[in-house]
């Protein structure tokens, strides 16, 4: 099974049909050896081969195993457990949000231990244009899915007064553009103030967004510096789940 299983493993790593020479070469093991454990893969329907071209390729066993494992990955589990290592390793107050009907709806919210601090609600939808968690959400999501949403919020801030919100669909660009930039956003005192935040986008196996972590803190403690060890420890713990999830940036456009 060890030995069956480097060919799949190459078959999955070069993303494409693979002649035998070519694929022996990349398991590592002489071409007629390859030859004799693709014919069981093939019996098995986790391999096939092309008779036009002769390359070799995934099959719909191998399909539906990858299907089943998906189906059986708890998204918000996963991401649940690693808000609380990430709250316990920082001390910092945490919320877990995912995309619904009027936009970022928090589903999980873990408090600090530090007195006074108040997280927002569970089911409350988070501003799109001026939190962390919202423009992690526009940055990673398709225009399609957000435009009817940020185009309301644009409008709504243009009549607000006071407010350090962006008014127009260039000064949101601007941010979301440096979130593209480094993969996570980051608020100072816009949505409560004296209060920053951090955020980071968690991707499925297809490259989408499933839902964004977000750290919060007091402006005295939390450090959104992007060079600063929260921001690496959210990332890597954003990265961890996506790759539970099967996110492979090298496959994605996501950076």
């Amino acid at each position: 099974v060890e030995v069956a299983g480097r060919l799949l493993r190459a078959l999955v790593g070069e993303g494409r049909a693979m002649m035998l020479r070519d694929l022996a070469k990349a398991a590592h093991m002489p071409a007629a050896k390859a030859h004799r454990y693709l014919v069981s893969l093939s019996r098995l329907g986790l391999v096939d081969q092309d008779p036009a071209t002769g390359r070799y390729d995934l099959a719909n066993f191998a399909l539906e195993l990858g299907l089943a494992r998906q189906g059986r990955i708890d998204a918000i589990g996963l991401a649940t457990v690693v808000l609380e290592e990430l709250r316990e390793s920082t001390g910092e107050s945490g919320l877990l949000a995912v995309w619904g009907d009027q936009g970022p709806t928090v589903v999980r919210v873990l408090e600090s231990r530090r007195p006074a601090f108040v997280l927002t609600r569970l089911g409350a939808a988070m501003p799109l244009t001026w939190s962390a968690t919202g423009l992690a959400f526009i940055a990673f999501l398709p225009e399609s899915v957000t435009r009817k949403l940020v185009a309301a919020e644009l409008e709504a801030n243009r009549r607000s007064t006071g407010t350090q919100a962006p008014q127009t669909k260039k000064d949101l660009e601007t941010l979301v553009k440096t979130v593209r930039q480094y993969g996570l956003s980051r608020i100072q005192g816009t949505v409560t103030p004296g209060t920053n935040a951090l955020a980071a986008p968690i991707f499925d196996h297809r490259g989408t967004v499933v839902a964004v972590i977000t750290l919060l803190g007091s402006e005295r403690d939390l450090d959104i510096s992007w060079d600063g060890t929260l921001v690496r420890a959210l990332r890597n713990a954003a990265e961890s789940v996506s790759r539970k999830l099967g996110y492979s940036p090298s496959k994605s456009d996501h950076g």
